[in-house]
């Protein structure tokens, strides 16, 4: 009695809504579902995705596929540039040079709280955006970690370039964007990876479209292989040198420090004239990340200058 008397109290609002909630809770026992599982069954589930090899493929280092582009391209980087000067070193810094790593190792916590900013509302944007001076029908792209084609489709329909490389090792997924970009006369699609030296690894496919699958986290053991060549290598054989890559953006899952390392060792690093990568610096297996990642800024500070900048997430540099 007491506590229909303090039912009969309630304003109207406050009895409509425990009405609701017992309709509510008399549904669920109807269906034989508790809230916890009703929930937990709405929530998206981890795609499944096995690879498949090509036994007639795996001998080769997946370079011999390669095909150089028909660019003639006199640039204002090919007049300042001898092609036969010295590559750069990643090791003799200046006493200038070597003050701003350590700092930058130091400010690491501070940096990577700023930089984590890129995927609040619509930051991350910017990694297209940015680049308005793409041409139409003129410009070169080079995509290095395609995945399914979401940064290659955005690039494509906001600034058609005349030609959009992209490299992708993980067979099921270069089979994907063969497929999503057939009818692009303009999209090239290799089944390799770049670093520093030629490399097999066998890995497990992580993330819910492949995104999180690298060689650098994991336990190193997988059925589906991903081929690494030299990025030296694939640039020459590309005929980068003979033109200039408007921009190269990368996106490999921690191959971003060998390739970097290995593209400003040498002079090829003039040819190209905007640089935009991803870190990943908390992958388990990358050696010295946060020290790689202050010297490389070190390196590009010599032949180019940031446009945008989230440290240790995502920025984009344009030759001086």
């Amino acid at each position: 009695m007491d506590y229909l008397r303090s039912v009969s109290k309630l304003s109207p609002a406050k009895k409509y809504f425990i009405v609701i909630i017992v309709i509510f809770m008399i549904f669920l026992k109807f269906i034989h579902v508790s809230v916890p599982y009703y929930c937990q069954s709405v929530q998206p589930r981890k795609a499944e995705y096995a690879c498949f090899e090509d036994t007639a493929s795996m001998n080769q280092t997946g370079i011999e596929d390669v095909i150089p582009l028909n660019i003639h391209q006199q640039s204002e980087t090919m007049h300042k540039t001898n092609p036969d000067m010295p590559g750069l070193s990643k090791r003799n810094f200046t006493t200038s040079e070597q003050r701003h790593i350590k700092y930058c190792v130091n400010n690491y916590s501070e940096d990577i709280k700023k930089g984590v900013q890129f995927w609040k509302g619509k930051q991350y944007e910017t990694r297209f955006k940015e680049h308005r001076y793409l041409v139409p029908n003129k410009s070169i792209i080079v995509d290095i970690g395609g995945n399914v084609g979401y940064d290659a489709q955005s690039f494509l329909d906001m600034y058609n370039p005349q030609y959009y490389i992209i490299l992708e090792p993980l067979k099921l997924f270069y089979q994907k964007l063969k497929n999503r970009f057939k009818d692009r006369r303009n999209v090239i699609v290799y089944n390799i990876g770049l670093g520093a030296k030629y490399e097999i690894f066998m890995i497990q496919i992580e993330g819910s479209v492949g995104e999180a699958t690298s060689t650098f986290s994991g336990s190193g053991k997988g059925s589906c292989s991903l081929k690494v060549v030299n990025a030296l290598d694939f640039f020459h054989k590309l005929g980068v040198g003979k033109f200039s890559v408007d921009l190269v953006t990368i996106n490999c899952e921690g191959c971003e420090y060998d390739l970097l390392e290995n593209i400003l060792s040498s002079n090829l690093i003039h040819f190209f004239k905007n640089i935009q990568f991803a870190t990943h610096p908390t992958l388990e297996k990358l050696k010295d990340p946060i020290r790689r990642y202050c010297q490389l800024q070190e390196i590009l500070h010599r032949t180019h200058k940031p446009t945008y900048q989230y440290k240790y997430v995502w920025e984009s540099w344009k030759l001086k």
